[in-house]
């Protein structure tokens, strides 16, 4: 679940300069990973939509009330700009040079699957496996009702799993 407030430092006493600091160092991997995973490798293109995130999540000046509804501003904004983007395809060898060539075969494998799901599949599955938000949150982020959230992410995971299926009975 998001946290509602500020645990590791307090409004009264720091200015915004330190709050914004901190919520970047905070969730800017996160933002970026979310980002490059829906874009694909393109980590010019991942930035540049991960820093305009953060400015109109911060625009918004919610950060200085509820984290919470920072998280979900931002996670907002760069689904948003990411569907808005051009998607670039995934390089092939660049990320998995260093790994034994069975658990590159594998990644490859679930990779090549996972450029097939459709954005809105990428996002639920993201939202829930990679970021752990509840489906409480997810529902917030995306303006549906919890119960669609939960069938959405149900449905977009056994979508991948019949992608990985594919993929494997395909080689």
């Amino acid at each position: 679940m998001i946290d509602s407030g500020y645990s590791d430092i307090s409004l009264s006493t720091l200015d915004n300069e330190v709050v914004v600091k901190s919520l970047v160092e905070q969730y800017q991997q996160r933002i970026f990973a979310l980002v490059l995973y829906l874009n694909g490798d393109n980590f010019d293109q991942a930035y540049d939509i991960t820093v305009s995130s953060f400015v109109k999540a911060f625009s918004s000046g919610c950060f200085l009330k509820n984290k919470s509804f920072f998280l979900i501003r931002l996670i907002r904004a760069a689904i948003k700009r990411s569907r808005d983007a051009k998607i670039i395809p995934f390089l092939d060898d660049a990320n998995f040079a260093d790994l034994p060539p069975e658990k590159r075969n594998s990644l490859f494998m679930v990779k090549k699957a996972l450029q097939t799901l459709t954005f809105k599949e990428k996002i639920f599955l993201l939202l829930r496996d990679q970021f752990h938000l509840c489906y409480k949150d997810i529902s917030a982020i995306l303006k549906m009702p919890e119960s669609d959230v939960r069938v959405q992410t149900v449905c977009a995971r056994i979508h991948l799993r019949e992608k990985v299926e594919e993929v494997l009975n395909s080689e």
